[in-house]
C-alpha cells in the first residue's frame, strides 16, 4: 500500500514526464523528426508507468485518474501559454475554465 505522500509524489513525477512529452510533441509538431517523435513517445510511456503506484493509495481509478488529469492539464496549459506563447480565444478560455471546474467537482 502506498501512503498519501507516495501517491502525490507519483502523480507529480508522472506530471513532469507528461509535461516533457507535451514539450517534445510540440517541438515535433514544429519540426517533425523520427527522433523527436520517439522521445515524445518515450516520455509519455514513462509518465504512464510512474503514475501506476498512485493507484495503490486508494485503488480508485476515478479519483486518482482525475487528479492526474488535473496535473496534466496544468502542465499543458503552462507549456502552451508561458513557454510557447500560444494565444487563446475567449471561447477557448471559457472552455478551459469549465474543464478545470469540472475536474475540481469530480475530485471533491
Amino acid at each position: 500500500m502506498v501512503g498519501l505522500g507516495g501517491a502525490i509524489a507519483a502523480l507529480l513525477a508522472s506530471g513532469v514526464f507528461q509535461a516533457l512529452g507535451e514539450y517534445l510533441s510540440k517541438l515535433w509538431g514544429l519540426a517533425p523528426t523520427w527522433t523527436m517523435a520517439a522521445l515524445a513517445v518515450l516520455a509519455y510511456a514513462v509518465s504512464s508507468l510512474i503514475w501506476l503506484p498512485a493507484l495503490l493509495y486508494r485503488d480508485q481509478l476515478s479519483t486518482i485518474g482525475i487528479a492526474w488529469d488535473l496535473v496534466a492539464v496544468s502542465t499543458t496549459l503552462f507549456l502552451g501559454l508561458v513557454v510557447f506563447h500560444e494565444v487563446l480565444s475567449p471561447r477557448q478560455i471559457i472552455g478551459i475554465v469549465l474543464a478545470i471546474f469540472a475536474l475540481w467537482l469530480l475530485l471533491s
